[in-house]
């Protein structure tokens, strides 16, 4: 599930929470997410964009794919996608 304005590191840097099976009850995303991965900087909106369920490397898992369309690594908001293998979560 992604939370693009989360400020973890700052303003609107994001975070997406990985969520395993369906939870019962009444729970705060904390307490029903397995994981949570936070974005690097502020402003990154990192979970505005998620994909998950395909396997992309071929390894038989299905992977986690994130966007952060305002990250600057490159220091020109140019954006990025985080490929995460699901033998690894």
């Amino acid at each position: 599930m992604g939370a693009p304005g989360r400020a973890g590191v700052g303003a609107s840097a994001g975070a997406v929470y990985v969520i395993a099976g369906l939870p019962s009850g009444s729970l705060s995303l904390s307490e029903a997410a397995w994981a949570r991965i936070d974005a690097g900087t502020s402003g990154d909106k990192l979970g505005q964009a998620v994909a998950g369920g395909v396997d992309v490397d071929g390894d038989g898992t299905p992977d986690l794919l994130l966007g952060a369309p305002y990250e600057d690594a490159g220091g020109t908001s140019a954006g990025a996608a985080y490929l995460f293998s699901g033998a690894g979560l």
